[in-house]
């Protein structure tokens, strides 16, 4: 908790802000929201809790930690969570696990549903997909894709796009991520540009990009409007 603020603050400028402007509505720019179960719990006893009205909230949380700590997932609704966005990126576990994700597809879909069955239509679920990850085919991500923007799935929307590697960027760049600095060992190769990649899989950067959006074309004829509103 060293770095929530003291919840007497927060009530304050909550209640100010709805008090001089209206505002009930937030985005919270927490790259983490359910990093600890004693954060969420403290932000809801000491100051949602406490408020005369109720705040709408989106942010960022793990898949995850929801499914480790099931108490949360309604905690959170209570809380005044109305959307979320998980970085799910990839359902294929051999594309996951190089990025440090070892969960299996069917261990994403039941920790989904685990949150559906509980928020139902209250919180808008965004996920995070990437085309193009090491030991993706064309055919693994149309397979796990499709599934993923189809209509019965849980996701109500999704930001998809192609894997962005820049290894021009240099060692040096301490934005560059372990894949930038060692492409070669996560099995790509690059034209020489160093703009074009292929994956060990064979799959280009620009066929990544085609599947992308052929996935979210399929996306929005099966979800479009879902979750949205004009407010």
């Amino acid at each position: 908790l060293d770095f929530i603020r003291d919840p007497g603050y927060l009530r304050e400028e909550l209640t100010r802000n709805y008090e001089e402007h209206g505002v009930t509505k937030y985005y919270y720019g927490d790259d983490t929201h359910n990093d600890s179960v004693k954060k969420l719990e403290f932000l809801y006893d000491e100051v949602y809790s406490k408020l005369n009205f109720k705040i709408e909230f989106a942010t960022y949380l793990r898949l995850d930690l929801l499914a480790a700590h099931p108490q949360t997932i309604p905690l959170l609704m209570e809380s005044g969570l109305t959307s979320t966005f998980f970085g799910i990126e990839s359902f294929n576990y051999h594309a996951n696990k190089p990025m440090g994700k070892a969960a299996t597809e069917e261990k994403i879909y039941e920790n989904l549903y685990k949150c559906k069955d509980v928020w139902k239509d209250k919180v808008f679920i965004h996920a995070g997909l990437i085309t193009g990850l090491p030991n993706d085919s064309e055919e693994t991500m149309m397979e796990w894709g499709m599934k993923a923007t189809a209509k019965d799935s849980p996701i109500d929307y999704a930001m998809i796009t192609e894997l962005h590697l820049f290894p021009t960027w240099g060692k040096d760049a301490h934005w560059a991520n372990k894949m930038e600095l060692n492409p070669d060992f996560y099995g790509y190769t690059f034209d020489k540009e160093g703009i074009e990649w292929t994956n060990n899989k064979g799959v280009t950067k620009t066929q990544a990009a085609i599947i992308a959006k052929k996935l979210l074309n399929n996306l929005d004829d099966n979800k479009m409007g879902v979750g949205w509103s004009n407010e």
